[in-house]
């Protein structure tokens, strides 16, 4: 639980970094720092749109798996952004971070919910909810600090440092989780009302 927690802070961290960078992407990037910050916008509308849907486009796949995938589709965002050329690469590569970083955390409280028992299930909860806190509260500032250390993209390979540890230890707390029910389906729901058979009083 404490590895999905640590997952969590560094995504939202990542997220957030750009806020503290504007000066600094839009003079790189030669536009304004107005567009500079729809780094920020790209990242949570994908976000607003993959929370929702990411259980019904993976519904089978082992939880496990979607987490390191997750976080490796964040750690390559991190170095695309590093390394743009242009603004709207830089914009694609932070809509990738939207769908890993609303992905993760939307499986992140059902790994918690389901490899923890009923009375610790409270904690696991809180855990993650502290990671997201703790990195609204640091991003800013650190990125402010180490940007004006080491320029806008150093910082963004400073943070992709932290994806590969992030999927290691996220691959063992998963591992023992159950196995997901099929889903429920309508063509399901009819044939059980079909085969139960009526009781007369």
């Amino acid at each position: 639980v404490g590895s999905v927690g640590f997952g969590i802070f560094a995504l939202v961290t990542t997220e957030f970094l750009p806020a503290s960078l504007l000066p600094r992407i839009a003079a790189d990037m030669g536009t304004t720092e107005g567009a500079a910050g729809q780094a920020v916008t790209a990242t949570a509308v994908m976000g607003a749109l993959t929370a929702p849907t990411i259980a019904a486009i993976v519904p089978r796949l082992d939880r496990r798996y979607l987490l390191i995938a997750l976080t490796a589709l964040g750690l390559l965002s991190n170095v695309l952004v590093a390394v743009a050329p242009s603004y709207w690469l830089l914009l694609a590569s932070r809509v990738l971070l939207g769908a890993a970083l609303a992905g993760f955390w939307a499986m992140a409280l059902a790994v918690v919910g389901s490899i923890l028992p009923a009375d610790r299930m409270g904690r696991g909860m809180t855990i993650v909810n502290v990671g997201v806190s703790l990195a609204t509260v640091v991003a800013v500032p650190l990125g402010t600090y180490l940007g004006e250390a080491w320029g806008w993209r150093p910082v963004f390979w400073f943070a992709l440092l932290r994806e590969p540890p992030i999927a290691f230890a996220c691959a063992r707390p998963c591992s023992g989780s159950p196995p997901r029910p099929a889903p429920v389906t309508f063509t399901t729901c009819m044939f059980q009302a079909s085969s139960v058979k009526p009781r007369w009083y």
